[in-house]
């Protein structure tokens, strides 16, 4: 009997012990989760501040990533110009400055200038009953601006690691905009002016290039939708702000929103915003891309990349220019110029119900099509001089030289990666000349120029290539010779448009639009080439 009422305090302990375990387990799946969520919303952070546009957009974004995955009531984003803090962004919209008691702009100014040991560390300051934490965002070589929050400081370690990656991010992102910004500002290459509001301006005159120029000019002026299609690289972007810049909501905001960049369940918060309460984690309401873009123009990157249900809601925009937030029941007006773009085939998308029609209408009144690099003839060169300038003063090198045969291969190569590959390409480049003399063995090697156009021979030209100016002599020229290595390489390739595209290079999509521009039927060389 003593062994048995011995063994109930035994049991007692075992079943104690069994349940501070459980207990334990359970405390630390949900730290798990929380953790893996909280490295989801850091990594989409991340990711946007990666992808915008300029310093205002990256600012908003990290001053909305602090207050939403920090707890802060408000935050507020300076950057030093001529040394002295300026606010480029602050999320609620209508926070002032200072982002909280104690914190002026003398506070922000002692803490400027080169970074010391502990720059990554947060510098707080408690006032009363509020606090303050301001953060420096440190650069390359120096402090470039800083993250200032009011509200809950954050005190457990995984908030305090949140806070030294998004502004270790941030800084880097806010300073290469910031260069970038300054170099729109400049004149470019050959004295043209730069395009109102510090965008870059469109670069080329390449007859292709004065013709979309032209039309940029014409439909910036007006309201409709404009959809810009083109190669991955060719500059959509620049073209989307030159509408912008060019026309009369030049005064309102520019808001860029990348289709592909947002996870799916969150793409109509992002679009449309949501009020408090809306879903689990909406703790404040929060105004969409749409509602920021009021007055000016709202820029759909990747829009073949919306998920349908959003595509929906997008289309009851553009026809009935209203809206509600998610979660909301207040009818808002969409005062708004919408300008969309892709690298997508549409037609395909909405054929394979990707896509819907009656959006692709709406969106595509006006329509784009940027050219590729490859067919920009001597554009490339004035391209490669202006970027490599831009390079050589980033790097404070000298303007390197460009020699007979570095622009040979300049003009010898396809560019499959268009400008994007360009600007890669020859800031290697110029790091690697040192700024001198660009050594030809950097760039790419491309095919041979066809044997009629390299001998150069004693031929007088047609009358047709006689005619006109020296450019579109050119124009027409090149398009006869695409004519001839189209037709030769569909006839080698015996009609076959995908091996044909592989041969030459070039993007499938875009071989069919040469195809058809020249009128070459690709099936009945099929056709002939499977009778013999």
């Amino acid at each position: 009997m003593e062994h048995e009422t011995g063994g109930e305090p035994q049991l007692l302990r075992y079943a104690a012990d069994l349940a501070r375990l459980y207990a334990r387990s359970k405390e630390d799946r949900r730290r798990r989760a929380d953790l893996e969520r909280r490295l989801e919303l850091v990594t989409s952070a991340c990711v946007g501040l990666a992808r915008a546009l300029s310093p205002e957009e990256a600012a908003e974004r990290l001053a909305r990533a602090a207050v939403g995955l920090l707890g802060l009531d408000r935050a507020a984003v300076y950057l030093l110009r001529r040394e002295r803090p300026a606010l480029v962004g602050r999320s609620p919209a209508e926070a002032p400055f200072p982002p909280a008691p104690g914190v002026t702009r003398a506070d922000l100014e002692a803490l400027g200038g080169e970074p010391d040991a502990a720059a990554g560390a947060p510098w707080t300051q408690v006032a009363g009953a509020d606090a303050a934490v301001v953060v420096p965002l440190v650069g390359r070589r120096r402090t470039i601006g800083f993250l200032c929050g009011a509200g809950r400081l954050p005190e457990a370690t995984i908030e305090r690691w949140t806070l030294a990656l998004l502004a270790g991010q941030a800084g880097v992102v806010l300073e290469n905009l910031a260069l970038d910004a300054v170099r729109g500002e400049r004149a470019p290459a050959g004295g043209a002016a730069p395009a109102r509001g510090g965008a870059q301006p469109l670069l080329g005159r390449s007859p292709v290039m004065e013709r979309l120029k032209a039309l940029v000019a014409r439909l910036a002026h007006v309201d409709s939708p404009v959809l810009v299609r083109g190669e991955t690289g060719t500059g959509k972007a620049l073209v989307a702000r030159a509408l912008h810049d060019g026309g009369p909501r030049a005064r309102g905001p520019f808001v860029v929103v990348n289709c592909g960049a947002i996870p799916e369940a969150l793409v109509e918060s992002e679009l449309f915003g949501h009020e408090a309460g809306a879903f689990t984690g909406a703790l404040r309401a929060h105004r969409g891309r749409l509602e920021q873009a009021q007055g000016g123009t709202l820029f759909l990157d990747e829009v073949g990349e919306l998920p349908l249900a959003a595509q929906v809601k997008l289309l009851t925009v553009l026809e009935e220019r209203r809206y509600t937030r998610v979660g909301g029941e207040e009818e808002l007006v969409a005062d708004v110029r919408v300008v969309s773009a892709t690298n997508r085939d549409l037609e395909q998308a909405v054929a394979a119900r990707a896509f819907r029609a009656d959006l692709l209408w709406r969106l595509n009144v006006f329509s784009l099509e940027l050219p590729p690099l490859r067919e920009r003839g001597a554009d490339v060169l004035a391209l490669a001089r202006a970027l490599a300038d831009e390079v050589a003063a980033r790097y404070r090198l000298p303007p390197p030289a460009f020699g007979p045969e570095a622009e040979a291969r300049l003009l010898g190569y396809g560019w499959p990666g268009n400008v994007r590959e360009l600007r890669n390409v020859l800031e290697k480049a110029v790091i690697l000349s040192a700024g001198g003399a660009l050594e030809p063995e950097l760039l790419p090697a491309g095919d041979a120029a066809p044997a009629h156009l390299a001998a150069g021979g004693d031929d007088e030209p047609d009358e047709e290539l006689a005619g006109g100016s020296f450019a579109e002599a050119k124009e027409r020229m090149l398009e006869r010779w695409e004519v001839a290595y189209l037709q030769g390489l569909l006839r080698r390739t015996g009609g076959n448009v995908a091996r044909a595209a592989r041969e030459a290079r070039v993007d499938k999509k875009h071989l069919h639009r040469k195809l058809r521009r020249y009128g070459i039927d690709a099936a009945a060389l099929r056709a002939d080439a499977g009778s013999r």
